[in-house]
């Protein structure tokens, strides 16, 4: 299609309508003085509109696969006043627990109007890596429909986000968690944290988890002015003696930004505050 020509044709037939009328104009502004007359006050202008926010886009596609369906729903208050409804869609069969299921995606909300797809393989490559081209590794591994999704405050900002649990791990659960953007009004993938648990007086999320058969680590996080945790300290508990287990504190060292990882910090982000033991 070449609009183009149809308008130019138009214009062409016009033409001598427009050039009466310019003229007519000229004439009459002829006696017109140069100086632009005042005012005694400036045109009022109309209220300015706040702009809306933008809408979320769509990131994947929505539809069911055959042997899918809606396994949880949840509500997910926000900071400014909405309720948002999280689907967690996935199907059952994946892992080994009774009534096994994972998630593939997660849809959002707002009243009857879908404004985002979250995918879950989003979090699985992020903590796995590239390359699992399998349909498997779309999904998460949960034991229940009732446990395959969680809602809390991760980073007390007022709204509320979302973590998928992510597989059956030898110790406590591991979930994938995003967090809200009130800017970009979407869900963005923040981390991976095992055990975690929220202490709002501190503002203040710890992470629990075995490093081995005999020594536990609680890793602590505070959000930055971004939203995101950033770690500050970690607590190590060792039970070689059970009856008088070895506490010992790590501070996150000067200058280090560490955040959420599937393995923890690397070596040499923390040192360990004296005195060397201290009370869990």
């Amino acid at each position: 299609m070449r609009p183009v020509p149809a308008v130019r044709g138009a214009l062409t037939r016009r033409a001598p309508a427009l050039l009466a009328a310019l003229a007519l104009v000229l004439t009459l502004c002829a006696g017109c003085g140069g100086e632009r007359p005042e005012k005694d006050t400036d045109p009022v202008k109309p209220p300015e509109e706040a702009p809306a926010a933008p809408p979320a886009e769509r990131d994947v596609e929505d539809t069911l696969r055959p042997d899918e369906e809606v396994l949880l729903t949840m509500d997910a208050p926000l900071a400014d006043g909405r309720t948002l409804t999280l689907e967690a869609v996935g199907r059952h069969g994946v892992g080994q627990e009774m009534d096994s299921c994972g998630v593939r995606l997660v849809r959002v909300l707002d009243g009857d109007t879908l404004i985002q797809t979250v995918a879950a393989r989003e979090a699985i490559a992020e903590d796995w890596g590239e390359g699992m081209d399998e349909d498997f590794y779309d999904y998460t591994s949960c034991w229940s429909p009732e446990d395959s999704m969680t809602t809390l405050d991760l980073n007390f900002d007022g709204s509320t986000d979302f973590g998928l649990f992510g597989w059956s791990a030898n110790n406590t659960i591991p979930y994938y968690y995003w967090t809200w953007n009130k800017e970009a009004q979407r869900y963005e993938f923040a981390c991976t944290l095992q055990g975690a648990a929220l202490h709002p007086e501190t503002r203040e999320v710890s992470s629990e988890y075995r490093y081995d058969a005999a020594n536990y680590y609680t890793d602590y996080y505070t959000p930055d002015e971004t939203g995101q945790l950033r770690m500050t300290h970690r607590i190590t508990a060792n039970y070689d003696n059970p009856e008088d287990p070895l506490y010992q504190v790590w501070m996150v060292r000067s200058g280090v930004v560490v955040r959420p990882r599937p393995y923890g910090p690397r070596e040499g982000d923390l040192e360990l505050v004296e005195p060397e033991t201290a009370a869990a």
